[in-house]
């Protein structure tokens, strides 16, 4: 499973929808991000969006600290994933969920993408606990 929190999401005027809301767009960009990730850690192969589906539960308040979850579903022969996304409040509530389906890029591509996909199991392990997990959009 893929994770990432998100102090102070989206505080950026631009990011702001509706009446003080995040825009729901960069909401599914985030549940996107995280899930194509999810993807690339269990596969070690970056991919594309083919579809994304996304629900939204609760509005999320620009500078609302957030946690994005996502996990790999389904490996189809290595030539689509599935994954599911979730992005909870600093309370636990889902404020929105995502299902994707993703393709993945060629294995010359992939490696090319990140240094992590390319090293070796036990280096790219080593590689992604290492790796900064925080992140602000």
């Amino acid at each position: 499973m893929a994770a990432s929190s998100a102090p102070g999401l989206c505080r950026a005027p631009e990011h702001i929808g509706f009446k003080q809301t995040v825009h729901g767009g960069i909401i599914a960009t985030v549940l996107d991000e995280i899930m194509v990730w999810a993807c690339a850690v269990q596969t070690r192969r970056f991919a594309y969006c083919a579809e994304l589906n996304v629900r939204f539960a609760s509005p999320l308040r620009p500078g609302e600290e957030v946690l994005a979850t996502a996990e790999l579903v389904s490996n189809r022969r290595d030539r689509i994933f599935e994954a599911r996304g979730e992005l909870r409040d600093a309370s636990d509530r889902v404020l929105a969920s995502a299902t994707g389906k993703y393709l993945p890029l060629k294995r010359p591509k992939s490696r090319k993408c990140s240094p992590i996909l390319s090293a070796t199991p036990a280096a790219s392990s080593t590689r992604l606990r290492q790796a900064p997990r925080n992140f602000e959009v």
